[in-house]
């Protein structure tokens, strides 16, 4: 039987029809088309078959259309194939689940951690329930059931263990992936026996951790002071034992904490109490501990003889000033350079800068070292090191006694002469000068200037407790100046006769900053009150590189019973728990109350001190 052939239209509409069935495949298919083709499969095919009573469900493929496999489309005829077979009382309404407990700790008794997966967690597809899922469910809810009512029996078995005093409590076999919550067991307000000893209760336990903190703070306290003896073991405090009462419990009071403190412990010497007592804690930086023994110090092999006896005179103010300290710690050094011989196997320099740090030690114990003495040791250092290996003992003495002798020649000695030329043009016939306290270069200032025929007056202001103002008004009137002697209290008073202030100083500070005796920042702000110019008479070996706003991150601190007369009420201060003199031997006068500054090199601002210290190395290194 021969084929029928085919028409030119036939063959182009099975063109045009595989075209279309190729555009509807690559075409995603929408909700609705994927719904309507399951409805039609399921019309025409058996989807399921129900068997016999024992149970068992024989379940056969829907036959879709090959173009409908999704899972979303399947599960959909199965809803609607459940919704058809089941009866009306088997159908479960979403919106009213199984009743379940509200909360975990509904059915949970605190001790016993609890994970429980409930049934609002499985999922729902298009509002609807799957039939696994739904006998998923069915099946979770009755062993969940089963697992409260487990539950709620250990807990009440657990709790009853727990008031009987037994150590451990019997837990359920509960495990599972999720968070796990856990509820510590109830605290019960009676105390519970466990083992014949009565449980202690908070307010107990609290006083006993108190007792043990200020025992330990005891220890601390005396383990710190160490020169200090202590008090034998039985003063230590004893932890505090409470009886429990039911009506109300006792706690420690402020007193009973106050004298366990006093009983723990006790210091065996007034003296470190009543050291410790008068301080003042703002300055307790600048306090020192003088315990020097000269005895040992005498028998010592570091230090040289005339460097103890230059110690001495250091602390005992016997040698006093900037520049005359400056002067004699150089001097020291000459005769500790006659006396040294090099080590054998040891350079001159080495060993002699090796000396010199125990002399240097010990001079800062008397008394703080100045600025003009570190300057003038960097100098000799520096001079130190540049000394050859191979220099013989005599050769390197007699240079190192010349760099001394030039040092005092040339940063004090030449310096001050030129100072006094600098201020001697600004002195002027009929000026009334006021100076405070007694300066070296100040002195030699005013000597020189009256020896030029300059017909002037001094009005010197002086402060305890010192007064050196009064050496300053001997040395003045033994030259036949005129002076006039006030003290501070009367500054405000007689600045108005003043023409011209000028001061000494201890040091000339990066910042601008003055540094001299108590008292001079007081004398500066008066005469800028009065409009009066302040001259400050420095040489530049007393520039710092330190910078100071004020006195009280460094300075030093004087004998305060100097401030205390015989005859003054306030002799015996010591006793006194409330009164603590203080006496600072330097104050910062800041740069904006001071107009020049006068100095070898020129008359400057108080803001070029940067500019000299960058100059000076390379000047010394020349």
């Amino acid at each position: 039987m021969e084929a029928k052939e085919k028409t030119r239209e036939e063959v182009m509409a099975e063109r045009e029809a595989r075209k279309k069935a190729k555009q509807a495949k690559k075409k995603p298919k929408t909700q609705n088309d994927l719904v309507n083709d399951v409805k039609n499969s399921s019309k025409t095919d058996s989807i399921m078959k129900m068997s016999a009573p024992d149970g068992s469900v024989e379940s056969s493929a829907p036959t879709v259309n090959s173009k409908c496999t999704s899972g979303s489309e399947s599960r959909k005829s199965t809803v609607d194939f459940v919704q058809k077979k089941q009866s009306p009382s088997s159908k479960i309404d979403s919106a009213k689940p199984n009743p379940i407990p509200k909360a975990v700790t509904d059915c949970a008794t605190p001790g016993i951690p609890l994970n429980i997966k409930f049934l609002h967690d499985a999922p729902i597809v298009n509002d609807q329930i799957d039939g696994c899922i739904l006998k998923e469910r069915q099946a979770f809810s009755g062993v969940c059931q089963q697992d409260i009512n487990l539950l709620s029996k250990e807990m009440k078995k657990a709790s009853l263990h727990y008031i009987e005093g037994l150590e451990t409590a019997p837990k359920p076999a509960i495990t599972s992936s999720k968070t796990v919550v856990q509820v510590s067991p109830p605290v019960s307000s009676k105390p519970l026996e466990s083992s014949g000893e009565p449980t202690k209760s908070k307010a107990e336990l609290k006083a006993e951790r108190r007792a043990k903190q200020e025992a330990q703070r005891a220890a601390k306290a005396v383990s710190k002071a160490a020169p200090v003896k202590t008090a034998p073991a039985k003063a230590s405090p004893k932890p505090v034992e409470m009886k429990p009462a039911k009506s109300a419990i006792k706690r420690p009071t402020a007193k009973s904490d106050s004298e366990a403190k006093s009983k723990s412990v006790t210091f065996a010497g007034s003296s470190t109490k009543q050291a410790s007592q008068n301080k003042i804690k703002l300055f307790s930086h600048l306090y020192r501990e003088k315990s020097i023994n000269y005895k040992s110090i005498l028998n010592s092999i570091d230090l040289h003889p005339a460097v103890v006896g230059l110690g001495v005179q250091y602390s005992n103010r016997v040698i006093v000033g900037s520049n005359a300290r400056c002067v004699a710690l150089l001097y020291v050094l000459k005769q500790m350079l006659s006396d040294y011989k090099t080590p054998a196997e040891k350079e001159f320099s080495r060993g002699f800068e090796a000396k010199l740090e125990p002399a240097v030690n010990y001079l800062n114990q008397c008394r703080p070292v100045s600025v003009s003495m570190t300057n003038a040791l960097k100098h000799i250092k520096w001079h130190l090191t540049q000394l050859p290996n191979n220099i013989t003992d005599a050769e390197a003495r007699l240079k190192m006694s010349h760099v001394i002798t030039t040092y005092i020649k040339e940063q004090i000695e030449v310096a001050g002469e030129a100072i006094s030329l600098f201020v001697r043009k600004k002195i002027a016939n009929g000026d009334v000068i006021l100076t405070f306290g007694c300066s070296s270069l100040v002195e030699r200032i005013l000597k020189e200037a009256h020896e030029a025929g300059v017909d002037f007056s001094v009005v010197i202001i002086d402060s305890a407790p010192w007064f050196e103002g009064k050496e300053m008004l001997r040395r003045l009137v033994k030259a036949k100046i005129p002076c006039t002697y006030v003290l501070i209290s009367a500054a405000s008073f007689i600045m108005k006769q003043a023409s011209k202030v000028l001061l000494g100083a201890h040091a000339l500070l990066a910042n601008g900053c003055v540094m001299s005796r108590s008292g001079t920042a007081m004398v500066a702000l008066l005469a800028n009150t009065a409009n009066v110019p302040v001259l400050v008479c420095c040489e530049t070996h007393k520039f710092s590189e330190r910078v100071q706003t004020d006195a009280f991150v460094y300075n030093e601190l004087g004998d305060p019973n100097e401030l205390v007369s015989t005859a003054s009420p306030l002799n015996g201060w010591e006793s006194n728990n409330f009164l603590v003199p203080l006496s600072l031997v330097y104050d910062v006068t800041p740069p904006d109350l001071v107009t020049a500054v006068v100095t070898e090199l020129a008359i400057l601002p108080c803001t070029s001190v940067p500019v000299v210290l960058r100059i000076k190395p390379t000047e010394s290194s020349a």
